[in-house]
């Protein structure tokens, strides 16, 4: 454990809590900021630097949020731990990410359509042969460089209409709660690496038969419902899979 020096620029157009937020955030996922690391005090931070105690205290709020961050009686700390999704947060919501490290993110929609549960499916899933879900498949990249493809399926009985949605730069969780009043309260994944095949191969723009990250997600609602299955398929070139160390992998992704 170690505790963090903040730096920041106060001739930057950002604000003072997207700069402590992304600071934090970005050192985390490059590994300079490691788990059980203390951050600054809001007192500290506001002897030191003249930071708004109200600043300091918002943006430590937003990590909080995202299961990075925790507070222990009166200090802060790194604590990714605590939160089993938040290592495939790193791979499915990269925006921020990628945006703070002065990157340009994008979304493309492959195809989105609704298909009856094959009987391969079905075991996969557990769910019922021929019942309706909404599929999605998304290509995300950055600086236009592919970096993975995700396919979803989702249950059309549980999101009615979902296939009529505009999802455009949506995150599907936050939608499915202000919409639905869904919660994912667990999920199961599994991470491996595979050779990729002509059409992964083709979208990522990477070579035949290349290693690549491969992940199942197994998602369910506070009701105990399925309400994913998710396949992912990751890149070589994207890094984030990189900082997950082995015991995080062990852990999470066993």
């Amino acid at each position: 454990m170690k505790n963090i020096k903040l730096v920041l620029d106060k001739r930057s157009t950002a604000s003072i809590v997207d700069q402590i937020k992304d600071y934090i955030y970005v050192g985390i996922m490059k590994l300079k900021i490691q788990n059980g690391d203390r951050l600054p005090s809001i007192d500290e931070l506001y002897e030191e630097l003249s930071v708004p105690k109200t600043a300091t205290r918002s943006a430590y709020q937003k990590l909080i949020d995202i299961a990075l961050v925790v507070k222990i009686n009166n200090h802060y700390e790194v604590t990714y731990n605590a939160n089993p999704n938040v290592f495939h947060n790193k791979l499915i919501l990269v925006n921020e990410t990628l945006k703070s490290s002065g990157e340009t993110p994008e979304i493309t929609l492959l195809e989105k359509k609704i298909v009856k549960t094959s009987p391969t499916l079905a075991k996969l899933t557990g769910l019922k042969i021929d019942q309706e879900l909404v599929y999605f498949s998304r290509l995300y990249k950055s600086n236009n460089q592919p970096l993975f493809i995700a396919s979803m399926y989702f249950p059309l009985d549980i999101f009615p209409n979902l296939d009529q949605a505009d999802m455009t730069g949506k995150l599907f969780y936050s939608f499915f709660r202000k919409e639905y009043e869904i919660i994912m309260s667990k999920s199961v994944r599994k991470l491996k690496i595979i050779f990729s095949n002509d059409e992964i191969s083709s979208l990522l723009n990477i070579s035949k038969e290349m290693p690549i990250h491969y992940e199942t997600t197994h998602a369910y609602d506070q009701y105990g419902r399925l309400i994913e299955y998710g396949e992912l398929w990751c890149a070589p070139r994207h890094r984030i899979p990189s900082i997950l160390e082995k015991e995080d992998v062990n852990q999470y992704f066993k």
